[in-house]
């Protein structure tokens, strides 16, 4: 039967650590007829470790309920952050930089639960940021939709992630976004100017450029407009269309 194979991210990091699983993987790659992956990131990583390229047309990210997102948020609730808590979202960057920038930056609002969390607040307490923290644990999707809105700015220092899909809620809610030059499948959602900024994985850099962008009045209207482009490429029908024509593909070629 023809094979059609995605890539999320996570499997594609695999192949690039593990050589067994490159071993395992290279075989099956040969005989997929189409290979897809939801960033360019993704992709580059599968090139180097089978030799398979993906084209840019079968580069796209899953679907979103963009519906959530129908209007643009006003802003003044402060930073905010969305991630599950590991050591691969890095959340201890962003506080530490509010940290080193008590004066020029507003609290953080950090969303989302995992095994870093009493690490986090630890950290927050030495620091003696935890009055301008709040650690919401997990929320309702429409609770994380409605925090979004009021959010001044967004950060995500996350490493190597296979798509960043808090970044583009973040864009879609018309929040400017920060992340990291080593954030992995991000660096196709956050722009490197207007929108967002993309920097060295220091709390020096991301204080830095979240001072930027909350000083700067255009770069919420960026983000708007990076949003509704992000809005029409996740919706679902689009994608769905991009899928069938994946399939398409795979049984007639």
């Amino acid at each position: 039967a023809p094979l059609v194979i995605t890539l999320h991210g996570t499997d594609a990091g695999l192949l690039e650590r593990s050589g067994a699983a490159r071993w395992l993987a290279r075989p099956v790659f040969r005989r997929a007829k189409v290979v897809t992956a939801v960033s360019a990131h993704a992709a580059g990583q599968l090139f180097r470790a089978t030799g398979r390229t993906i084209p840019a047309s079968c580069v796209q990210p899953m679907p979103v309920d963009v519906r959530r997102y129908d209007t643009m948020g006003t802003g003044g609730g402060g930073l905010v952050a969305v991630a599950r808590l590991t050591r691969q979202k890095r959340i201890h960057l962003a506080l530490r930089a509010l940290a080193i920038a008590p004066a020029d930056l507003p609290s953080l609002t950090v969303i989302g639960a995992g095994p870093e969390r009493e690490a986090l607040e630890a950290l927050a307490r030495e620091l003696g940021i935890e009055p301008r923290v709040r650690f919401l644990g997990a929320v309702p999707p429409d609770e994380v939709v409605a925090l979004l809105r009021r959010a001044d700015l967004a950060l995500f220092p996350a490493i190597g992630e296979g798509f960043g899909l808090a970044a583009v809620e973040a864009l879609m809610a018309g929040v400017p976004v920060v992340a990291c030059q080593d954030g992995g499948g991000v660096l196709d959602v956050v722009p490197a100017s207007g929108a967002g900024r993309r920097v060295s994985p220091t709390p020096e850099a991301i204080a830095g450029a979240a001072r930027e962008l909350l000083a700067d009045p255009e770069a919420r209207t960026a983000a708007g407009r990076e949003g509704e482009r992000w809005r029409d490429r996740l919706n679902p029908a689009r994608v769905a269309e991009v899928c069938e024509s994946w399939y398409r593909e795979a049984r007639d070629g």
